[in-house]
Parts: C-alpha cells; structure tokens; sequence
C-alpha cells in the first residue's frame, strides 16, 4: 500500500510600509516610467497601473500604493500573497520599497540639478 501525503501551505498576505521624503505624485511619476519596475517587485511579472489611486498590482494578488502624507512626504506601501516564509518575504519587501524610493530621489534630484542649469543652482 502506497500513502501519499500533502502538505499544503498557507497562503499569507505580507505587507510592508515606508515614508519617503518626496512628493506621491513625483514617487509615482517615476515609478510609472521605471524600467525595470516588474523585477523589483516581487513575483511581478505584468504590473497594472491605477493612476487615479496611485497603485500597481500584478498576478499573485501584489499591490503597491504610493499614498500623500504631507507637501514632500509619501509612504510606499506593498502587499504580496505568497506561500513563502512570510519573513524572507518582509524583507524582499523592504528591499523593492528601498530599492524604489532611493531611485525616484534621486531621480529627483536630477531632474531638479538640471532645471537649475549649470552648478545646480548654487550661487
């Protein structure tokens, strides 16, 4: 006699939230133009864009928002459905979320060097 047994996993929701220190729509603004947005998110493979709640989502249930909290503040937030261990996952998270928001600063900036012109803007 053959026994067969499965072993099934839960299915978890792992979110992960950070501020960062820019506006939601310049976030958002790049984000939406990022290349290689899919491979920054976990389990992304085709990313959907909600302009009017500035959110992703992709298969798998992921979502990301990018939400308001002030004149230069935003928090990422991100949410991924997943079988995995749920603390590998948190900090996959906290990666793309860092990974994202250091980006977008410095995108930022750059695009603030350049409308200054030369020297930055510095007297």
């Amino acid at each position: 006699m053959v026994v067969h047994t499965a072993i099934s996993q839960i299915m978890a929701t792992v979110q992960y939230s950070a501020p960062a220190d820019l506006p939601a729509d310049d976030a958002f603004t790049f984000m939406t133009s990022a290349s290689d947005l899919a491979a920054l998110l976990p389990g992304a493979k085709t990313v959907r864009t909600e302009h009017a709640s500035r959110q992703f989502t992709w298969d798998d249930g992921g979502a990301l928002r990018v939400l308001d909290r002030g004149a230069n503040q935003c928090e990422i937030e991100i949410s991924v459905d997943t079988e995995r261990d749920a603390e590998q996952v948190r900090q996959e998270l906290a990666e793309a979320v860092a990974a994202l928001a250091h980006k977008a600063s410095a995108a930022r900036d750059e695009a603030e060097g350049e409308a200054h012109g030369p020297g930055g803007g510095w007297a």
